[in-house]
């Protein structure tokens, strides 16, 4: 094939200088649209979220990144369009970012994972329903039950935030989310795993949490909800095994004191303020 010559449109002003610093779940990035195309920025408000199609410029001089395997942490082995890693035939990123503004030619915009002087080749809005498959699945590489508490956490979270919104930051919702991720830890599974189940005593914002979080319906039967009052009651199953969690009066106080809805800060003790038991049946 004939080499193709592209043309940055933009490049992202990041607190990260390099690709390693910057987190998983990105952060708050400025992005500086050339002069020559700052007429094409008209109506870019109308979307609350954009697609930002990068270039890797930090990636490259060991060879075809298609004849290489990627291997992180303990994960398996596998090739450049398996994965989201950086080192790619064509190093070309896309990236989900939420747009807090725009001040002229510079868009500011939330969870971009792009090193500081990255090119932007192209930015697209986002559209609902189009680009979002909320049944989608993955088989990841490495289980996220094995991954550090803090970095669960973290993932779960951005799943909260992009199903809730700015609902995600209520002490419900990150209830919900202590609630899974102990799930997840005791038996060992991905939230997404067809074989776990939930079922809670509450019909609010609590049950939609647990479907982002899930990514499952009331239909599929893998969330439930069950009449009751009283503390909030989430009954988890999987491979034959059951859990029980039972919010405890310092359970919300110490999640809604989680300041924000990037990176929130939370302690080992609040995130963990469930008292929890072992129920037999699935």
């Amino acid at each position: 094939m004939s080499p193709i010559v592209l043309h940055p449109v933009a490049v992202v002003r990041s607190p990260f200088k390099s690709t390693a610093d910057v987190p998983g779940r990105g952060a708050i990035v400025e992005i500086e649209v050339d002069s020559r195309f700052e007429r094409e920025l008209e109506g870019v408000e109308r979307s609350s979220h954009l697609i930002v199609v990068g270039y890797f410029h930090q990636v490259g001089g060991e060879g075809p990144a298609a004849a290489r395997r990627w291997r992180h942490g303990r994960g398996q082995s596998c090739g450049a369009f398996a994965t989201r890693c950086p080192e790619r035939p064509t190093p070309i990123s896309m990236t989900v970012g939420r747009l807090l503004g725009r001040d002229g030619r510079t868009l500011l915009v939330e969870n971009v994972d792009l090193a500081d002087g990255t090119p932007v080749l192209d930015l697209k809005p986002y559209v609902p329903g189009w680009d979002s498959v909320f049944s989608a699945t993955r088989r990841r590489r490495v289980r996220q039950a094995a991954i550090s508490d803090l970095d669960l956490y973290d993932f779960l979270a951005l799943d909260l935030e992009n199903h809730l919104g700015a609902d995600a930051a209520l002490a419900v919702a990150r209830t919900a989310l202590g609630a899974v991720l102990l799930a997840v830890k005791r038996f060992g599974v991905e939230p997404r795993d067809p074989g776990l189940g939930v079922s809670v005593n509450r019909c609010d914002l609590t049950t939609d949490a647990l479907m982002g979080l899930l990514g499952a319906t009331l239909g599929s039967g893998r969330v439930a909800v069950q009449a009751g009052g009283g503390p909030v009651v989430f009954r988890f199953r999987a491979g034959g095994r059951g859990l029980e969690l039972s919010e405890t009066m310092a359970t919300g106080a110490s999640v809604a004191a989680m300041p924000g809805t990037i990176a929130p800060a939370f302690s080992e003790r609040a995130l963990w303020a469930l008292e929890s038991r072992g129920v037999s049946g699935g």
